[in-house]
C-alpha cells in the first residue's frame, strides 16, 4: 500500500509504503463475521483483494462483470445478487478513502427476511382468527334475528288462517 506524503506547502514529497498481508488481515476481519455473512475487498479494477470465504482461490481474480458494474454504477443502498455458490445475498459496499478499495458486506436474503417472514406469518395466523370469529358472530347474531322474526311470520300465518276460517 503507498500513500503520499506532502510538505509544508502541499508538494508531494515523497511516499510512504506499506506491506501488507492480506490473508492474514482477511483472517482477523473474517473472525468478526457472523455466521452466514460475506465479505470481499476489492481494488479499483475490481479484483479480489480480500474474500471471508476461501481467500486464496479468490485473491487476485476479477469480480463478475455484472457484479462489478453494479458497484461501478454507484447506486447506493443494498444491492440484491447471489454469491458465487448462488445463494441471494443482500449486499451493501463502501469504498475506502484515499485507497481505491471497495469493501463489501452480504447478508444472505433469508436471514435478513427472517423476522418479517415470521410476523407476516403470525398476522395471517391472527387475521384467519378473527374471520372465523366474525363469521362465528356473525351466525349466531342472525339466529338470534332471525328466530323472533320468524316466529312473528308465524304468528302472521297463523292468525291469517283463523280468518279465513
Amino acid at each position: 500500500m503507498t500513500h503520499p506524503v506532502a510538505d509544508n506547502a502541499g508538494k508531494r514529497s515523497g511516499f510512504i509504503n506499506m506491506s501488507i498481508d492480506l490473508l492474514t488481515l482477511n483472517e482477523r476481519i473474517k473472525s468478526g463475521l457472523p455466521d452466514g455473512y460475506l465479505m470481499a475487498v476489492f481494488d479499483s479494477q475490481f479484483n479480489f483483494l480480500m474474500r471471508s470465504e476461501s481467500p486464496e482461490q479468490w485473491l487476485g481474480k476479477p469480480l463478475k462483470p455484472e457484479l462489478a458494474n453494479l458497484y461501478r454504477s454507484g447506486s447506493k443502498g443494498p444491492l440484491k445478487a447471489p454469491n458465487v455458490a448462488g445463494i441471494v445475498h443482500l449486499w451493501s459496499f463502501t469504498r475506502v478513502p484515499h485507497s481505491n478499495w471497495v469493501v463489501s458486506i452480504g447478508v444472505p436474503e433469508d436471514v435478513v427476511l427472517a423476522p418479517i417472514q415470521g410476523l407476516i406469518t403470525k398476522s395471517i395466523f391472527i387475521g384467519l382468527l378473527l374471520v372465523m370469529l366474525m363469521v362465528a358472530v356473525s351466525q349466531i347474531l342472525a339466529e338470534l334475528i332471525s328466530k323472533p322474526v320468524l316466529e312473528l311470520a308465524s304468528a302472521a300465518a297463523d292468525r291469517k288462517s283463523t280468518r279465513l276460517n
